[in-house]
């Protein structure tokens, strides 16, 4: 540690005017050597009120397991906001960061840290993108991380003293903060909105939506959350959540509604989610499940929306941090590397929508997006296996943005449905009826012309209800009921209904039973296109699906996709290869379980290659 007359050097020169070098002046007398593991601390100097925030870089390697703790914080947009002094010279660094160092440092000793904004030279790409593979290292090396939610504010305390309360197995209305003998009904609810409505502010803070945030807490032996001079530990969070989720849906179901209106549920759930899902992050150890979950973080760069999260995945990637590549480079290796891993094609689930932005070919997710809603598809094609035991095969050629995988080309789509569901155009029970019949009576014309099996089969049923198959899931109403168990009487009923009595009426759309079945089947009539194929199949495909589309299973595919021809000749190793669109993934009757790549189907074009742009 230095001597009390270096610190009182750095003040003078603080108040003299010591204007900072270049950033690479200061952190080029701490270089850091990739092979030892090397990692820079800041040491933050003793300090009360307003008096100046003095820090120094020290140079440690991980392998010497050196005590400190990491910050957790939101860069927030304010990047030059306050002055500090680092190793004798004056910088500016962003506000939330100054407040947090401010609130931080201890009156008498000193305290070591890891700060990204202060320990990477972030000017330095080649040392970024090292310093970024290491997060992981250095995230669960920390004897702490210490999570900055900013000052207090907006009931801040109230709302942590409410999380810690609650944080035991209890019915609300059994914890004092909740129970007075004084207050009547009107009372208890005002009291109850107050907190609730406390707890929401705290977590709408910035802290909650940085991506980086999430390794960091996942990672981590422990954690604290600091809002100005409170600190609660990482898992009173995660058992208020628990108790949260239990206790506000049932027990205090009415009481809560009352107190905070309409739109209590989503509340509870986006609340229960945002602690939630940072725990199962360490558990499910899946950089496809957590870009997806988390795609919704904010960052300052776009790269990070990947990297951000990359110390998550369970098994060794081919996939290092590199801030020297464009962005569309980035998200291609993502996509080759999370296919190589997991072994399937299940990121192509999220790439089919039409929200690649400019740069990215089709087959590659655009993560500057919300992708989150896309979980459903996920779990709607887990039962199937059209690829048989075909494992990925993915090649990426990267200076061209194609990726090169097997196929097996299956046929060419030639009839489409053109009357569509469309949630908003519709006003009424009356005008949700009329959409549905119009739409269910179209598909059973084309299905009409289908001549592989009759149509009252159960491949029509199979069709239309296949995509919205999804795993059973334990309802908290002990009363609800379980779609699939009305899947076959209500595909009877419909199919009755619409051939023999013209179609659904609105009082039976307000039957509770074909209520809940639709209330199902909603989503994918509302993003699904009816089709047939030159040979016979029908199927479900996505909305951008067009006439003269083909129809091929993709090795490591669970579904059958949709392509389209480019037009456009590539050559690879010198031969030319015709270039494909990845539209979308498709549901296909009679082929969702390897049978036309095991032969048992007739009409197929055997195993080749495709060229994805």
């Amino acid at each position: 540690m230095q001597s009390n007359t270096w610190l009182q050097n750095q003040l003078q020169n603080l108040y003299s005017g010591s204007k900072s070098p270049e950033y690479s002046a200061i952190y080029s007398k701490h270089r850091l050597d990739p092979a030892d593991h090397e990692i820079r601390l800041i040491c933050l100097y003793p300090g009360t009120g307003s008096a100046p925030i003095v820090c120094e870089l020290n140079k440690i390697s991980l392998d010497d397991r050196p005590p400190y703790e990491a910050l957790s914080y939101a860069w927030g947009t304010n990047h030059s906001g306050q002055r500090i002094l680092l190793d004798g010279h004056e910088i500016c660094i962003g506000s939330n960061l100054w407040d947090a160092l401010r609130y931080l440092r201890d009156r008498y000793d000193p305290r070591w840290l890891w700060v990204d904004a202060l320990s990477i030279d972030q000017a330095n790409l080649q040392e970024r993108s090292h310093q970024v593979q290491q997060m992981g290292s250095i995230y669960r090396s920390a004897t702490r991380v210490l999570a900055w939610l900013g000052e207090a504010s907006d009931d801040s305390d109230l709302a942590l003293h409410t999380m810690l309360a609650l944080s035991t197995d209890i019915h609300f209305k059994q914890s004092d903060i909740f129970f007075a003998p004084r207050w009547n009904g009107h009372a208890w609810q005002m009291q109850v909105a107050k907190r609730f409505k406390a707890v929401k502010k705290l977590m709408n803070r910035p802290w909650w939506l940085r991506i980086w945030c999430v390794q960091e807490i996942a990672l981590c032996k422990e954690a604290d959350i600091v809002c100005g001079r409170t600190t609660l530990p990482w898992s009173v969070f995660r058992s208020f959540a628990d108790s949260f989720k239990k206790h506000l849906v049932c027990c205090s179901r009415k009481d809560l509604q009352a107190s905070l209106g309409s739109t209590h549920e989503n509340t509870i759930h986006n609340m229960y989610k945002l602690i939630d899902n940072r725990t199962r992050a360490i558990e499910k150890r899946s950089l496809l499940w957590a870009t997806r979950s988390f795609s919704n973080g904010l960052c300052s760069d776009e790269r990070d929306k990947v990297y951000g999260l990359l110390a998550l995945a369970e098994v060794e990637m081919n996939l290092r941090p590199d801030y020297t590549l464009p962005v569309s480079d980035v998200y291609q290796q993502t996509t080759r590397a999370i296919i190589e891993s997991e072994q399937n094609l299940d990121i192509f689930l999220y790439s089919t929508f039409k929200k690649q932005g400019p740069g990215l070919p089709s087959w590659v997710p655009d993560w500057r997006k919300d992708l989150r809603g896309h979980g459903t598809l996920l779990k709607s094609t887990l039962e199937y296996n059209s690829c048989g035991y075909m494992k990925p095969n993915p090649r990426l050629i990267l200076g061209r943005s194609v990726l090169a995988i097997g196929a097996y080309h299956i046929d060419e789509i030639v009839l489409l449905s053109t009357s569509q569901v469309l949630l908003k155009s519709v006003k009424s029970i009356e005008k949700l009826a009329e959409a549905f019949n119009a739409c269910f009576l179209e598909w059973e014309r084309i299905a009409g012309t289908h001549h592989r099996s009759p149509v009252s089969s159960s491949a029509t049923q199979n069709t239309i209800w296949g995509p919205a198959k999804v795993p059973k899931q334990r309802s908290h109403h002990h009363n609800a009921t379980n779609p699939d168990s009305t899947r076959s009487d209500f595909f009877q009923k419909w199919h009755k209904w619409v051939t023999k009595a013209g179609g659904y009426t609105p009082d039976e759309f307000r039957n509770k039973n074909t209520a809940q079945a639709l209330e199902h089947l909603l989503p994918f009539v509302t993003t699904r296109i009816f089709f047939r194929t030159r040979s016979g199949f029908i199927g479900l495909g996505p909305l951008q699906t067009l006439a003269g589309d083909k129809v091929a299973i993709l090795a490591g595919g669970r579904t059958p996709f949709i392509l389209r021809l480019n037009n456009k000749l590539f050559f690879d190793r010198d031969r030319p290869h015709v270039l494909h669109w990845l539209i979308g993934y498709a549901y296909v009757e009679g082929i969702m379980h390897g049978e036309a790549v095991g032969g048992n189907v007739a009409g197929g074009k055997g195993w080749d290659g495709v060229y994805l742009s």
